[in-house]
């Protein structure tokens, strides 16, 4: 058989049958190669053959590891066609047969679709719970010899026979975008088989695409959908899908599956993780189900009352249990249908129209393949992002290859990420197994993989083509290679080319990419020989760098990571770095991203650690590169970054300014205590010029951080000890006992807050997918002492102002715990955007499932609903029901509604107060209006009317949630307890946090801002029993805001001083930010029409500047201005939506929903007289004029933290007159 035979022998069994498997392509293969010569009769000549040779046979030859593949490109002309044949590759040039050459018998591992099925079988144990309810019976030998022997008669005695619970109906939707889960599915099913706990089990297809759901049974014939119900309760439904097919988005569908859950046990489980479900047509509202028995039905489930939704009253859900292909998630719902677990599983909330109805915006055309791609880095999780940028080499992908990469390339990766990757909009609409990107995607992605990955991807397919026999998870095949184990008769040549095509067909090699990379031998005798990396630099980038490229155009993007991913190469030779003439510094290096832009790099005078600094235009890059110099700071041992240029020219000018003064700024400090605070002493005489801080601010931005923080010690009148530990602060470690100042490998690891280490090509990519997340997570040298602190004592504290990374401590706390012990962490939070926030950041940060596993995070509120909905159905007072009982419970009473809700809240139910006696001898801190007994009994009756009304109704407050659940925890419930924006929380929520953990080391950390109190009065920690004084930590640097913005801002707080919930003073001294930008922008108008025509312009000037519109945000001081500012913006043509929102577009939010948000943009509009402070809001000084103030501050905190969300650009628009926060400030 010749090459030309062989070409056409693979074409025709692909033309004949596309749906074999490898096994039977590569059998066809073999038996072709070695069938016996056609008869003569035929059209074609045999092909010549040696006298006495026998058919090819396999010799054995010395073992050798297979050679590792080169990187290259996958074809980048998809098939035709359904039909279309895949070419097979030209063959080599071959040398004169020589009776055989090297080669090997190969088999092609696949990956399992589901990453851990033992797992999930383990999470299905409990519906192998037998039951015994009569209807079997077996005999029973013993009674019946029992029976024989008193009566000797000979009757038969039979007993229940236990069998399994339920028989198994598997209804799978055959919506085309199930095609793509066809594997998951199978293994599904199978492990269901195995797993041996129904006692029978039947498979149905279902199809939502038609107007009426058609069912169809194991043979394809249509089937009656009331078949499936089972009004005795004995068969458990389970609907597999992924709601992607637009049936599954309307309502018969819904009604189907509704119908069979009023009747026979029901449960929905989807391929998907549920943060997805969103995206696809199980989006239905969502509830926590809970079974009291085992076998619970549908209907007789509990679950959480749906009024938490936007929807109608007095809808009669029915709840339908629902998993992910997960063991947590499984476990769960097995748990709770069999066992009656209280914890309870996840469930969907079906209405009788199937679905509530909801406004859909029309959709666009889809974005081109770029913006989908930055669309698609934003939202999804770097593993997934990783995944796709993994797979972009190939045309066309199928989850195999998918699941393939994640477990050679992605150990950290779940089918979830695979599940983003197919459902993200990357790829078009399935209609079959194979996934084809959307046009532009593909190569969008391609520009973010560097050769190194590449490499690796295909070496990772290499190492899949491994010797041995085959099994059910493997395909065979043959393919040349020169240090293979077989010896290949030379007539086998072209079924090598074959096989390779195969192989390329089958998914398993990319096209185009040959199996082998090797170099041409030098002699005659010499093997090709693998060539593989010798040495991989190391490349760091300093932190600041992180917003500058997150501001940067796709395009430019892409540059960047391009020219980033060459440090990842065998040698560093290919990354041409040039040296600048006349630069400052000897090591400073550029390098070239495109045609207008070159990066700077600090390179090493020895070692392999290369630094990037910034990226900028040509001409510009030249210029910082010519002006900086770097060192290392002699007492600490930190990398140290100076503009000397700027240093010079300023120079002249204070040595003219001290001509004429007597007076230093630092006569009093000695030089050697200079220098033993870092000082550079190429720095000391220029100190010495200094006549007042004004001129030390100046030389805030040229010097290093490290020196201006210990002249700001000493010029604010610290002594040089103190100002030693405002310099050490720096480190996450001691000072080094000896610096080696050419170190700088050293130095910048001591540096964690400036620079980060790239580990790798995959870290590369992580951090670069999302720079501003990973500039947030960050950890700097304060927040690593206060995170990594292997142990407290006690509770722990962090506090620090706007922006000074509290948050980024609390998460890095709740891994850090996690990680150590094991342990069951619980992060909880204020309100619950917040803790939406935390629950994307963590996802970010924990990369470890098990880890994540482990960290549960909730706001208080719903961690205390869900501890009541444990043993009872709790309902909510809403302000809408306790406005009317206030009102009737201040008639005839000299106190407002304001008046009695707040003694009941800040005094009553903050001290927990159970009788008379205890109010009328308990202090009232912080209330304004003194009460004597006669009118303390007054307000306790008018309160204890209110109390009454709404237990009469079965209804709380969450204050009053949080009590109860406090009643109702018996025992600890976590290990380690992190809790951010600790300032708004209140007192009956501290005392559940409290009984939630018990009292030891690493109990509690404690996250606050006395100076963000929004919601809550002052708290005291001590007068709840928690102590975290000798272990408290104070953040002073703003990394998100600018030092214009922050100057302009501060000051909105007035001079009224902030408690700490240590009892303590908290100020903001020495509160400052290392990053420079633009002043705010206040404008006044006359009329509201104008102004917001003006916010208008405003955003649209910030979009043109390339700010992506969801970097900008929009705050107001009422709900009813955030409605009408979004109509505005959306009447001129911008993209605008209400927070919380997961659309892209500019977003627009009351100003309490601003917090814990940040934005590259902030407008605050309305900020005028009468808004800001709100009326309604204040109480009136006349009534208490200590609550007056107290609320007065809360509306200037309120201000600061809205401004103080942004990290460029802040404008502030008023129509007539300005808030007086802004004129008196």
């Amino acid at each position: 058989m010749d090459d030309a035979d062989l070409a056409h022998c693979v074409r025709s069994i692909l033309t004949l049958d596309r749906t074999l498997d490898g096994a039977s392509i590569a059998d066809a293969l073999w038996l072709a190669a070695t069938a016996p010569a056609p008869d003569e009769s035929t059209d074609r000549s045999p092909p010549a053959r040696e006298p006495n040779s026998s058919p090819p046979q396999l010799a054995k030859t010395e073992t050798s590891t297979g050679p590792a593949p080169d990187p290259g490109s996958a074809h980048d002309t998809p098939p035709a066609g359904d039909d279309a044949v895949p070419t097979p590759p030209k063959p080599a040039e071959t040398t004169p047969n020589l009776g055989s050459r090297a080669g090997r018998k190969v088999n092609v591992r696949t990956a399992g679709a589901l990453s851990s099925p033992l797992a999930l079988a383990r999470s299905l144990r409990p519906f192998k719970r037998p039951r015994s309810d009569g209807r079997r019976s077996h005999l029973d030998i013993d009674a019946t010899i029992t029976a024989y022997a008193r009566t000797w008669t000979l009757i038969p005695q039979f007993r229940p026979a236990p069998e399994r619970w339920f028989e198994l109906g598997l209804v799978v939707d055959s919506s085309p975008s199930m095609a793509v889960w066809d594997e998951a599915v199978a293994e599904f099913t199978s492990l269901l088989h195995q797993l041996g706990a129904f006692r029978r089990i039947r498979t149905w297809r279902i199809s939502a695409e038609s107007p009426c759901p058609v069912l169809r049974d194991e043979s394809g014939r249509p089937a009656a959908a009331d078949q499936l119900r089972a009004p005795d309760g004995r068969r458990l439904l389970i609907v597999l899908t992924d709601g992607a097919g637009h049936g599954w988005s309307g309502t018969e569908i819904w009604t189907t599956i509704r119908t069979w859950a009023s009747s026979t046990p029901t449960a929905l489980i989807s391929p998907l993780a549920t943060r997805m479900w969103r995206r696809t047509g199980l989006d239905l509202p969502a509830a926590r189900a809970r079974g009291d028995a085992p076998g619970t039905p549908n209907t007789r489930l509990r679950f959480t009352a749906p009024h938490l939704f936007d929807t109608p009253h007095g809808v009669e859900w029915m709840p339908l249990p629902a998993a992910t292909l997960t063991p947590h998630s499984l476990g769960r719902w097995a748990a709770t249908l069999m066992r009656g677990a209280p914890q309870g599983c996840d469930a969907l909330l079906i209405p009788p129209t199937g679905r509530i109805p909801k406004e859909v915006e029309e959709d666009d055309a889809p974005p081109p393949g770029d913006r989908l791609v930055e669309m698609f880095r934003r939202v999804a999780s770097p593993r997934a992002v990783r995944l796709a940028v993994l797979s972009s080499p190939f045309v066309e992908i199928t989850l195999p290859l998918l699941y393939l990469i994640r477990q050679e390339l992605i150990s950290a990766a779940s089918n979830d990420d695979i599940a983003e990757v197919v459902v993200g909009e990357l790829c078009e609409p399935p209609s079959g197994p194979v996934l084809r990107f959307r046009d532009g995607v593909r190569e969008a992605l391609q520009g973010l993989l560097g050769a190194s990955d590449a490499w690796r991807t295909y070496d990772v397919l290499r190492q899949r083509v491994v010797a041995g026999t085959g099994s059910a998870a493997t395909f065979a095949a043959a393919v040349e290679d020169a240090d293979g184990d077989l010896a290949l008769p030379t007539g086998l040549r072209p079924l090598t080319n074959a096989a390779r095509d195969a192989l390329q067909f089958l998914g398993a090699l990319p096209e185009g990419t040959p199996i082998i990379r090797t170099r041409e031998a030098t002699d005659p005798g010499e093997s090709p020989v693998i060539t593989r990396p010798s040495r991989l630099a190391q490349l760091a980038i300093a932190n600041s760098f992180m917003p500058q490229y997150a501001k940067m155009e796709p395009k430019v993007r892409r540059s960047v990571e391009a020219a980033l991913a060459k440090f990842a190469e065998p040698t560093v030779g290919g990354l041409h770095l040039e040296k600048i003439n006349g630069a400052q510094d000897p090591r400073i290096r550029t390098i070239r991203i495109d045609s207008h832009r070159r990066g700077v790099v600090l390179a090493p005078e020895r070692g392999d650690v290369y630094c990037l600094l910034t990226v900028l235009a040509h001409d510009e890059a030249i210029a910082y590169a010519k002006s900086k110099r770097f060192s290392v700071n002699q007492a600490i041992g930190v990398l140290e970054s100076w503009d000397q240029e700027r240093l010079k020219r300023l120079s002249p000018t204070l040595e003219k300014v001290a001509e004429g003064s007597v007076d230093r700024l630092f006569r009093h400090i000695f030089d050697k205590d200079l220098h033993k605070l870092g000082i550079d002493r190429e720095l000391i005489p220029l100190v010495r010029l200094l006549t007042d801080e004004n001129q030390l601010m100046a030389l805030e931005r040229l010097v290093p951080e490290s020196q201006y923080i210990a002249l700001l010690a000493l010029a604010q009148g610290m002594t040089v000890d103190q100002a030693w530990q405002e310099v050490a602060s720096l480190l996450a470690e001691q000072a080094p006992a000896a610096v080696d100042p050419d170190d700088l490998e050293a130095a910048m690891r001591r540096t964690p807050g400036h620079v980060v280490f790239v580990d790798g090509p995959e870290n590369l990519r992580e951090i670069l997918a999302r720079p501003f997340d990973t500039w947030r997570i960050f950890l700097h040298p304060v927040q690593r002492k206060a995170v990594l602190r292997e142990s407290y004592s006690g509770p722990a504290q962090v506090t620090g102002g706007a922006g000074t990374g509290k948050t980024v401590a609390a998460l890095h706390r709740a891994r850090y715990l996690a990680r150590r012990d094991g342990a069951r962490v619980l992060l909880t939070t204020f309100t619950r955007n917040l803790a939406q926030s935390l629950q994307r950041r963590l996802d970010l940060l924990v990369d470890d499932a098990q880890v994540r596993q482990r960290i549960t995070v909730d706001n208080v509120d719903r961690l205390a609903y869900s501890i009541v909905a444990r043993h009872r159905r709790p309902g909510i007072a809403g302000p809408d029901v306790l406005a009317p009982l206030w009102e009737q419970a201040a008639e005839g009473l000299p106190y407002s509604t304001t008046f009695l809700q707040h003694e009941w809240e800040h005094v009553i139910l903050a001290q927990d107060l159970r009788s008379l006696d205890d109010y009328l001898t308990c202090p009232r801190t912080g209330r304004g209006v003194p009460l004597g007994k006669a009118q303390r009994r007054a307000v306790w009756q008018a309160v204890s009317g209110v109390v009454d009304e709404l237990r009469i109704a079965g209804l709380s407050t969450f204050q009053q949630l949080a009590n109860q659940a406090t009643e109702l925890v018996h025992a600890p419930e976590y290990d380690h307890i992190i809790i951010d924006e600790a300032q708004d929380i209140h007192p009956t929520q501290w005392r559940l946090l409290r009984r939630l953990v018990a009292s030891g080391p690493d109990d509690l950390f404690v996250v606050a801002d006395p100076h963000q109190r929004i919601y809550e009065s002052h708290v005291s920690l001590a007068s709840l029993g928690i102590n975290v004084r000798g272990r408290s930590t104070k953040l002073k640097l703003n990394y998100r805001t600018t030092q214009e913005i922050l100057s302009w801002a501060v000051p909105l707080l007035g001079l009224e001083p902030a408690q700490g919930l240590d009892d303590s003073p908290d100020t903001l001294d020495g509160y400052r930010s290392p990053i420079h930008g633009s002043l705010p922008v206040v404008r006044g108008y006359a009329d509201k029409d104008a102004e917001l025509e003006a916010l208008a312009a405003q955003v649209r000037a910030w979009i043109a500047e390339g700010i992506e519109p969801a970097a900008i945000g929009v705050a107001t001081r009422h709900q009813y201005m955030v409605r009408r500012v979004t109509g505005r913006l959306k009447a001129e043509g911008i993209t605008a939506y209400q927070v919380p929102s997961m659309s892209v577009g500019v977003q627009v939010a009351s100003m309490h929903r601003m917090k814990g948000l940040e934005f590259r943009c902030v407008a605050v509009v309305g900020a005028e007289e009468g808004a800001i402070p709100s009326s309604l809001a204040i109480t009136p000084e006349a009534e208490d004029g200590q609550a007056h103030a107290q609320d007065t501050q809360k509306e200037r905190r309120l201000l600061f933290v809205t401004c103080t969300r942004a990290r460029d650009h802040l404008y502030v628009s008023y129509t007539g007159k300005p808030s007086p926060f802004l004129t008196v400030r």
